[in-house]
């Protein structure tokens, strides 16, 4: 149960990280994953950045409702049973 609140953080991060790489791709800044990439590639990484912080956002709720299913199972069934 503990490790989902780091697991979230992590998330949280990596979708910062991943939108600040989108706004340095659409501005034309230097990024060294798209160095040797032409207009087009760069384009096409833009997109798959952008589904990537859609999955981490989801994922960052999914953290969110298996705590709460974590929580209710100790305390209805594990904690009594034990």
């Amino acid at each position: 149960m503990y490790s989902i609140d780091t697991q979230k953080k992590s998330a949280i991060a990596m979708i910062a990280d991943t939108q600040a790489t989108i706004d340095k791709l659409n501005s034309g800044k230097f990024t060294f994953g798209a160095m040797l990439k032409s207009d087009q590639e760069k384009k096409q990484s833009v997109v798959e950045k952008g589904l990537l912080k859609i999955e981490l956002e989801q994922d960052v709720i999914n953290f969110e409702t298996i705590k709460k299913i974590l929580i209710i199972y100790l305390a209805q069934i594990a904690i009594p049973t034990f």
